[in-house]
């Protein structure tokens, strides 16, 4: 299913490169398929459409969480912490970047657990 978003997603922002929900759909998409895999180079390619949905659509809340969720990938925390709170300024009720924030501090309890 995943291949099969990638390419409906790819036609969309082929048809229309203005179209930030398109690239947001395949930030999203290349998230879901880094979490299976961790390739390096898929994670580059969701936080690249990430980061074209923002430039297209500052206001656009969901740019700001694939963006985040992308960097919480790549445990770039506090960058990930800005997106997600860029998200929630522009859409309070956010329920993906509330969850975001919630992943980070976990990564973060985790890490000064561990001594790191």
């Amino acid at each position: 299913r995943l291949d099969r978003a990638i390419q409906v997603f790819q036609q969309a922002v082929n048809a229309d490169p203005a179209y930030a929900p398109g690239y947001v759909g395949l930030s999203e998409a290349y998230w879901r398929r880094f979490r299976e895999n961790r390739d390096d180079a898929i994670l580059q390619q969701a936080l690249g459409n990430a980061r074209e949905a923002g430039r297209l659509d500052p206001q656009l809340a969901r740019a700001h969480v694939a963006l985040g969720l992308a960097l919480v990938e790549e445990r770039s925390y506090l960058d990930a912490r800005a997106a997600f709170d860029r998200a929630l300024s522009l859409d309070p009720t956010n329920a993906q970047a509330h969850r975001g924030i919630g992943a980070i501090e976990q990564a973060e309890l985790v890490a000064a657990a561990l001594g790191g």
